[in-house]
């Protein structure tokens, strides 16, 4: 009974850790757009190429789901890293900034 309830106790400090650390793994990049192929889903970022999975857009509140005609040449982003494969990185989200909130992380990165 008392190796059951240390067993117990053990596994879940050990769950409790994965819940609690969960959002710290996801890798983020912020920067503006360099290059962008729309027709590939491929935009450029920093010394990066990201193939893109999916796009929100960020008007100063919560973001809303976007397409890659949000993405323009220029625009303050937000890429979170999935990974890599085929010499692309992956862009699991692309969070584009877009009035007031764009110019603001502009200048505040200044980009």
């Amino acid at each position: 009974m008392k190796k059951l309830m240390i067993f117990t106790c053990v596994m879940t400090v050990f769950v409790m850790m994965g819940i609690s650390h969960a959002d710290d793994d996801e890798e983020y990049i912020i920067g503006k757009i360099i290059e962008i192929e729309k027709s590939e889903k491929v935009i450029q970022v920093k010394d990066r190429h990201y193939k893109v999975e999916m796009v929100l857009v960020d008007f100063g509140g919560e973001p809303v789901m976007g397409n890659m005609a949000d993405l323009e040449k220029e625009s303050p982003v937000k890429i979170y890293v999935k990974g890599k494969t085929g010499g692309y990185w992956i862009a699991e989200k692309v969070i584009v900034f877009v009035g007031k909130k764009g110019k603001d992380i502009l200048k505040e990165m200044d980009l």
